[in-house]
C-alpha cells in the first residue's frame, strides 16, 4: 500500500507542476492599453519578432480593441486580449510575427507540446497556410520593423488554408527538442515561397491577418489541450465537482438555471463520457466505473456549445 501512495503522489505532483511555459500566454496581462500598430511589446512578455505586430484588447481604443477593431470582429478564445500576425502575398520574405521568450530553455531530447489558436480577421483579402511556431536561441526583438531571420527551426505548421473568421481554429502538434531554446516566434518564416493562399471577394485588406489567441508549449499534453476554453466566472463559480482524484464516482453540486452538459475527454481528445445536467436538481452523481485510471479533460457544456468550465480529473482505482 505504501508503494501504491508514493506511486500516485508521484503521478498527482507531475500532474500539478506541468505547466505552460509561455508567458501570458493568453495576452491578458498588458502594461499599456493598445492604440496603434506595432504594440505587441504592451502585452508582458511578448515582443515584435518580425514586422508591427499588433496588440488588441478590450480596453484598446482606435481600432485596437475587442472584440471590434480595425480588422474584423472577434471575441477572445479565451479572456480580454489576443494579437495578430499577417501574411501579403506582395512579400516574399517578410511578414508580421510575435514572439516571446520561455519561462525555462527547452531541454534536449525532451517531448514537448505545442498549439496555438488563431482565426482569420474579417476584412482580409486572402486566407493561407503555412503559418507555425518556431524555436531559437537568439531572440528577434524589434520595435518595428523587419530582420534577417533568428527562428530556423520550424517545429510546427499549419498544412491547410485557415479561412474561418468566425471560429478560432487549434494548431497544435509535438516535437523532440534538438536544442535549449529559449525563444519562439509564431508567423511565417523562411518558407514564404511556399505558402499557399486564396484570394475572398469579401475583403478590404491586402493580406491575410490572423488573431492569436491561447499559445502553449508544455511537457504535458493535457496542459495544451485546454488553451482554447473560455470560462464564464458568473456560472463556473457555482459548480463544484469533487472528489478529485476520483474513483468509480463524480459528484456535482450545481446551481444554475439552465441545461448543461458535462463531457470527459482522454488525453488524445476523445470523449469519453457526455451526460446533461438538468437544472431541475442540484446535484448529479456521474459513474465512471467504464473509465479507466488515467488523466482526464472535463467540461461543462451549455446549449449552444459554450464551454464554460473546464479542468483535469485524475481517476485512481
Amino acid at each position: 500500500m505504501k508503494a501504491s501512495l508514493t506511486i500516485i503522489f508521484i503521478f498527482i505532483a507531475s500532474f500539478l507542476f506541468a505547466q505552460n511555459l509561455v508567458i501570458n500566454s493568453g495576452f491578458e496581462d498588458y502594461s499599456i492599453c493598445p492604440n496603434n500598430t506595432c504594440q505587441i511589446s504592451y502585452a508582458n512578455g511578448w515582443t515584435n519578432s518580425s514586422g508591427s505586430a499588433s496588440y488588441f484588447n478590450t480596453c484598446g481604443s482606435n481600432g485596437y480593441s475587442i472584440p471590434l477593431n480595425k480588422f474584423g470582429y472577434q471575441q477572445a478564445s479565451s479572456g480580454n486580449g489576443y494579437a495578430e500576425f499577417n501574411f501579403s502575398s506582395d512579400y516574399v520574405l517578410t511578414a508580421d510575427n510575435v514572439g516571446g521568450q520561455l519561462t525555462a530553455p527547452l531541454i534536449i531530447g525532451q517531448k514537448y507540446f505545442i498549439s496555438f489558436n488563431i482565426s482569420l480577421a474579417g476584412k482580409s483579402s486572402y486566407a493561407s497556410d503555412r503559418m507555425g511556431i518556431a524555436f531559437s536561441t537568439v531572440q528577434n526583438n524589434l520595435q518595428c520593423g523587419y530582420a534577417p531571420w533568428n527562428y530556423t527551426s520550424v517545429k510546427l505548421f499549419s498544412d491547410s488554408i485557415i479561412s474561418d473568421s468566425t471560429n478560432w481554429v487549434k494548431i497544435s502538434g509535438s516535437f523532440i527538442s534538438d536544442s535549449t531554446y529559449k525563444y519562439f516566434s509564431i508567423g511565417y518564416f523562411n518558407y514564404m515561397d511556399s505558402v499557399h493562399y486564396m484570394e475572398l471577394d469579401t475583403g478590404s485588406l491586402p493580406f491575410a491577418l490572423y488573431y492569436l489567441d491561447d499559445v502553449c508549449v508544455s511537457t504535458d499534453s493535457m496542459a495544451c489541450l485546454t488553451t482554447d476554453i473560455h470560462q464564464d466566472n458568473s456560472i463556473k463559480d457555482l459548480i463544484n465537482i469533487f472528489p478529485n482524484p476520483a474513483t468509480n464516482e463524480l459528484t456535482f453540486d450545481f446551481a444554475i438555471n439552465d441545461k448543461y452538459f458535462f463531457e470527459l475527454y482522454d488525453g488524445i481528445g476523445t470523449k469519453r463520457k457526455a451526460v446533461m445536467l438538468d437544472n431541475s436538481s442540484q446535484a448529479k452523481r456521474i459513474d465512471l466505473s467504464d473509465i479507466d485510471n488515467g488523466l482526464y479533460i472535463y467540461s461543462v457544456v451549455d446549449r449552444k456549445g459554450n464551454k464554460i468550465k473546464t479542468g483535469k480529473l485524475i481517476v485512481i482505482k
